[in-house]
């Protein structure tokens, strides 16, 4: 079962007007994806001494090629424009 991967930025954290959610970012995908397919995905941050933050893709994002990812940890603010990497795993054939 080979794992499909993508790539994308990090832009923000998720906001309303009085709240900001440190769990929850919008990344922007990179390439022409079908989103719905990636919904459930595992998502990788890494930094550049191997620390690494994991998540999961949880819906999609406005009409463009954005989608909301749920980290297991606060996301750190400084790594917003940075990358990371989306692993879909194949279906079973």
């Amino acid at each position: 079962m080979a794992a499909k991967e993508h790539t994308g930025q990090v832009l923000s954290f998720r906001r309303g007007k009085q709240v900001v959610h440190p769990l929850v970012t919008v990344v922007k995908l990179d390439g022409d994806v079908d989103r719905n397919t990636l919904i459930g995905a595992k998502v990788v941050w890494k930094r550049e001494d191997g620390l690494q933050i994991r998540g999961w893709v949880q819906a999609r994002h406005g009409n463009g090629r954005a989608v909301i990812v749920r980290w297991r940890k606060g996301f750190p603010p400084q790594a917003f424009g940075s990358r990371v990497t989306i692993r879909k795993a194949a279906a079973p054939k």
